[in-house]
């Protein structure tokens, strides 16, 4: 591993980002900034964060109010300097949380994530349809008498939605991994479940440039190890038409998969095979049929954790995560990597909290725009911790 360089922030402008997929829409990028989004007074947590059409960011997760309010799904819109424009919460008397969102060519939303409000188990799906100002168009859940969650979504070219997360509703094991295809109002077009004896979760899904379906997340049921990256190709009626898994004697997870330009795949997430101790983030380079080309470990002798990664327009990558390696404490952890997975370089951002990286996307200035939250200490006698949901942009070298 090359040589790692830091960078800090004042406490309060400690980020930490959060799980998504950036919009592939190329808009102007803004000078570089750091905002706290959104309400300051709660517990926040940013899951999910897009570039919208008017170059500003739409971040989707969870909200928690100290006045007993509940946990709700939370979406905050900024314009493009990361000035909050609104933010709205989503649910009803129990627990509704936004995993990840995607944009739609009205300039609305759709996010999936989990509630156990509405639907027929324990927890279901969640999906919900906004439009441009947050106000939703309407609201579908899925799975049946157990517990359910969606972990992510990409809206697909017929308008619909795929949604991939986790079932223990369905499926042969004690969890399986859930695929769920939609049509353009959330009516159920198709399921399917993936899984074998054990354990299985899907944690990021996108459609693929031939129509079908790319998956990754975790498997105990195959592989070599306690658990191992799982990564499952579909056709486009879900289909499965080969799984790979990758791995070694430990446990590793696959957080994020995304198609490359010759048509193979980049996964991130983490390895307790392979690196310097703990937890490393992983780094898994396939050709389109998922034969391994290399993988890469990044970190430190305790716990490091890929969260989300991307080509860049140059061909190389670029991984968010979060380190409690380097730095002081858990911190942001943001990884510029070339073609064959080599680093170019590495920054840590943060303070004295934790602060987890987790989505990140390329700005059309070549510098790139990540977005979360951040545990800090209220002011007064009681001293709650709360986490506000924050965004920073920073120049082509991490900075």
């Amino acid at each position: 591993m090359k040589s790692l360089s830091f960078k800090y922030f004042p406490k309060k402008y400690i980020i930490i980002l959060t799980i998504a997929l950036c919009s592939s829409q190329q808009v102007m990028s803004q000078s570089s900034f750091k905002r706290a989004i959104g309400q300051t007074d709660f517990y926040n947590r940013g899951n999910s964060i897009k570039q919208t059409l008017d170059s500003g960011y739409i971040v989707a997760g969870r909200t928690v109010s100290f006045d007993g309010g509940g946990v709700q799904a939370y979406l905050v819109k900024t314009d493009a300097n990361g000035n909050t424009l609104w933010s709205k919460n989503y649910g009803e008397s129990g627990s509704e949380e936004a995993e990840s969102i995607t944009l739609l060519n009205d300039g609305g939303f759709a996010f999936t994530g989990y509630s156990n409000s509405v639907g027929s188990g324990k927890r279901d799906v969640y999906l919900v349809r906004t439009d441009k100002s947050g106000d939703t168009l309407w609201t579908k859940v899925f799975g049946g008498q157990g517990i359910d969650g969606g972990k992510s979504i990409d809206a697909t070219n017929d308008n619909g939605f795929i949604i991939t997360g986790e079932t223990y509703s369905y499926g042969k094991g004690t969890v399986n991994a859930y695929l769920i295809k939609t049509n353009e109002n959330g009516d159920t077009a198709w399921t399917r479940v993936f899984g074998g004896n054990g354990i299985e979760q899907g944690n990021s899904v996108q459609q693929t440039k031939d129509g079908g379906y790319i998956i990754t997340g975790r498997t105990n049921s195959f592989g070599a190890g306690d658990y191992d990256v799982y990564l499952i190709r579909t056709d486009d009626k879900g289909n499965k038409l080969w799984m790979q898994t990758f791995g070694g004697t430990g446990s590793e997870e696959g957080n994020s998969v995304k198609q490359t330009d010759d048509g193979g795949y980049i996964i991130t997430g983490y390895t307790k095979s392979y690196g310097q101790g703990g937890a490393d983030v992983f780094i898994v380079r396939t050709d389109k049929s998922g034969n391994q080309i290399w993988t890469q470990s990044f970190g430190g002798g305790t716990d490091d954790f890929g969260q989300d990664i991307e080509q860049t327009r140059d061909g190389g990558f670029i991984m968010a995560g979060y380190t409690n390696s380097f730095g002081n404490g858990m911190e942001a952890y943001l990884i510029r990597m070339d073609e064959a997975g080599n680093s170019i370089w590495e920054y840590t951002y943060g303070e004295k909290s934790d602060d987890f990286g987790n989505s990140v996307c390329q700005t059309n200035d070549g510098g790139f725009v990540i977005g979360g939250s951040t545990v800090r200490s209220s002011d007064g006698p009681t001293a709650e911790k709360i986490k506000n949901v924050y965004l920073i942009k920073t120049d082509v070298s991490g900075k």
